[in-house]
């Protein structure tokens, strides 16, 4: 799919989801809204359809797809131009081995998102955290997201409220798209 995106498409939004946690709900969500701003949204990945099995990428098109770490870990060209990685705790250590593994190949989906694109790292548990900081110094535009503390930069909620604060790391204004 990357491939031929790169190839065909390659300013077409797709949109890739992963966390140990709260995947398919959020994927579903973005999809919602997608829809709701008036574009098609091609959902799947580990929520459904198999990514080849949707519409191509185009113009008007965004992928919204959930990644699993099996998919992540098989998926050497992966880059979207949002990546969103939720949260980390222990899973899946029949696969990768350990906990430090997985974070690496969680980490390889909000790394691997293509120039000028963003990663989106909720940083309520240590290792996600530490990811957000490694892609903020190696220069990517990163959002930081909390539930559950105050950031200087990023979005998090604060009682009622979600706010996004604009004062911390660097780069880190959103990546603006029509579809």
């Amino acid at each position: 799919f990357c491939r031929e995106r790169r190839r065909h498409a390659p300013d077409a939004a797709f949109i890739a989801i992963t966390g140990t946690n709260g995947k398919s709900t959020t994927t579903a969500l973005i999809a919602h809204l997608v829809r709701v701003a008036g574009c098609d949204a091609q959902v799947g990945g580990n929520i459904g359809t198999a990514i080849l099995s949707l519409e191509p990428p185009g113009k008007s098109r965004v992928h919204v797809i959930e990644m699993s770490s099996y998919q992540i870990d098989l998926s050497p060209s992966l880059d979207p131009s949002v990546g969103i990685l939720i949260n980390l705790s222990e899973d899946h250590i029949d696969r990768h081995g350990t906990i430090e593994h997985y974070a690496e190949v969680k980490e390889r989906l909000v790394a691997g998102v293509a120039a000028g694109g963003t990663a989106i790292v909720g940083v309520d548990d240590d290792w996600s955290r530490a990811i957000a900081d490694r892609l903020d110094r190696a220069g990517k535009r990163v959002v930081p997201v909390s539930v559950k503390h105050s950031l200087a930069d990023g979005v998090y909620v604060d009682k009622d409220s979600i706010l996004r604060a604009t004062g911390g790391l660097r780069g880190s204004t959103p990546h603006s798209s029509s579809c």
